[in-house]
């Protein structure tokens, strides 16, 4: 993903050239910065640039609402601090989350994806590491309960430091370290899925 402290990161800003038939292009706002412009000020540069495509690091009530019914495309994060409680079973934290701080203030159809935790797999820190998995699993669970699975996507953006020896790109290799842990969760919690129903 964009880093963060950028107030305002263009990606992919050199194909604004392009002829209609190429990707389309996206922004992701962060806000952890001084003298922020405005969500209303971004969105009126986004339309005036054809731009339909916003990733937003949170999902901060203000910009939301600033973006409904823009007709702009929202990729939102959850952010680490509440990977924990997303992770938690049953599935109602999940869909708590997902209809007081995303649906209470922005439509489904307007949510493309959620990115969930930021470059959790490779902090110095790994608290957070355990809980990717069970969050995701919890929020895909809850967006079925919500019938949202085939119009929201869920991802976890990565590091680039997941990229070992990224040059020559023919021994370009990937670090799967947490990627092996983030394994080792999944089948933990099928694990105990699987016993639950067993029991049920």
């Amino acid at each position: 993903m964009c880093e963060k402290r950028d107030s305002l990161v263009w990606c992919l800003a050199a194909g604004l050239g392009l002829s209609k038939t190429a990707a389309p292009i996206g922004i992701c706002y962060g806000r952890v910065a001084n003298n922020l412009t405005s969500p209303s000020l971004v969105i009126d540069l986004l339309k005036s640039n054809n731009i339909r495509y916003a990733c937003l690091f949170d999902a901060d009530p203000t910009t939301l609402k600033s973006f409904s019914g823009t007709r702009i495309n929202l990729v939102i994060g959850a952010p680490n601090k509440i990977l924990p409680s997303l992770a938690s079973s049953p599935t109602n934290a999940s869909l708590d989350w997902l209809r007081s701080n995303i649906f209470a203030h922005v439509t489904a159809n307007q949510v493309r994806y959620i990115a969930v935790g930021n470059e959790v797999l490779f902090l110095k820190d790994q608290f957070y590491t355990p809980y990717v998995v069970p969050a995701i699993l919890n929020l895909y669970q809850a967006l079925q309960t919500l019938g949202l699975t085939d119009s929201i996507k869920l991802s976890s953006p990565q590091a680039t430091s997941v990229v070992v020896n990224p040059y020559p790109t023919l021994f370009t290799s990937l670090n799967l370290v947490g990627l092996e842990e983030c394994l080792r969760n999944v089948e933990r919690r099928m694990d105990m899925d699987m016993n639950r129903m067993l029991e049920d």
